[in-house]
């Protein structure tokens, strides 16, 4: 969440609203409620969310490729 939070423009106030909902209790919670009310965000992040998992799978897979040999 921190890495999408990263990609955004300074001067997005979205930025901002995500970091302040990072920093505070329930994050996971926090930052579901801003990224579901964000319009053509919310899209974005699941993008992220979906390509950041994809590069984590094959990581491992590599990961555990390598340790085979």
């Amino acid at each position: 969440m921190e890495e999408f939070t990263e990609t955004l423009d300074d001067s997005n106030s979205l930025k901002n609203m995500l970091y302040e909902a990072l920093s505070r209790g329930k994050p996971f919670r926090n930052f579901k409620n801003i990224i579901d009310n964000s319009g053509e965000y919310r899209q974005k992040w699941f993008a992220f969310e979906r390509q950041w998992f994809k590069e984590w799978v094959r990581e491992k897979i590599e990961h555990i490729n390598f340790d085979d040999k």
